[in-house]
């Protein structure tokens, strides 16, 4: 029962867990537990391929993704610079930079409509 509080925490706002170094606080405890690691340094996750280390197991499992060469989404080149770009949209507006033009887009959005996740110019 205890696991199915964190997520509704973050509709109440209850963060129970504080950390006693910074105290800034969490809805659980697993996230305490990860975010004490800034402070000690501890990063229990190691790739066994080149040894480094990570405080969580997802950026290891991202990691490892060097060694072998996997990408989860396919990326688009740029013929004339060899730019690699996740997003086709990203590429096109990168093109325009060769013919030496400006991105139509970059300026006529808001910086709430651009999103990180997903860049409309580089």
């Amino acid at each position: 029962m205890a696991a199915e509080l964190g997520p509704l925490r973050i509709h109440t706002g209850e963060r129970p867990y504080q950390c006693t170094d910074c105290e800034k606080s969490f809805t659980e405890k697993s996230k305490l537990t990860n975010h004490y690691r800034t402070h000690t340094g501890e990063r229990p996750y190691a790739c066994a391929q080149c040894g480094k280390r990570f405080i969580r197991k997802h950026h290891l499992l991202k990691h490892q993704r060097v060694h072998t060469g996997e990408r989860p989404y396919q990326l688009h080149r740029c013929p004339q610079c060899e730019k690699s770009f996740r997003y086709k949209q990203s590429l096109n507006c990168h093109l325009k930079i060769h013919l030496g033009n400006h991105c139509p887009m970059g300026s006529a959005l808001s910086p709430e409509q651009q999103t990180p996740a997903r860049p409309l110019c580089v």
